[in-house]
C-alpha cells in the first residue's frame, strides 16, 4: 500500500517513481494500475490518463487513492501543454 500511495503522492508533487518500484517480483501485478496511470501522466494525454482511470476504478477505489488520482488531471495537462507547440508546428496546412 506504501508503494501506491507514494507513487500518486510522487505524481502529485510533480516527480516521477523510480522505475524499479514497478519491477518488484512480488509487487508487480499490484503495481500494475499505477504503472499505467505513471505512464498516462508522463504522457501529458487525457485520453490515457481517463481511460486508466476508467479502467483501474475499482482498484483505485479499493486502494482508497481516487480522490488524489482524481487531483492528477490538471497535472496531466501540465505535462501534455509543452507538446501542444511540437504537435502544432508538425501539421502542414494545406502546402502540398
Amino acid at each position: 500500500m506504501v508503494h501506491k500511495l507514494a507513487t500518486v503522492v510522487q505524481l502529485l508533487t510533480g516527480d516521477t517513481p523510480e522505475r524499479a518500484w514497478f519491477s518488484d517480483a512480488e509487487m508487480s501485478a499490484e503495481l500494475t494500475p499505477y504503472l499505467e496511470l505513471v505512464r498516462a501522466v508522463r504522457q501529458g494525454s487525457i485520453a490515457a490518463f481517463e481511460q486508466c482511470v476508467a479502467k483501474h476504478r475499482h482498484t483505485f477505489e479499493r486502494d482508497r487513492t481516487l480522490t488524489l488520482i482524481m487531483r492528477l488531471h490538471s497535472s496531466v495537462i501540465k505535462m501534455g501543454a509543452p507538446l501542444v507547440p511540437l504537435r502544432r508546428d508538425s501539421l502542414r496546412l494545406g502546402q502540398d
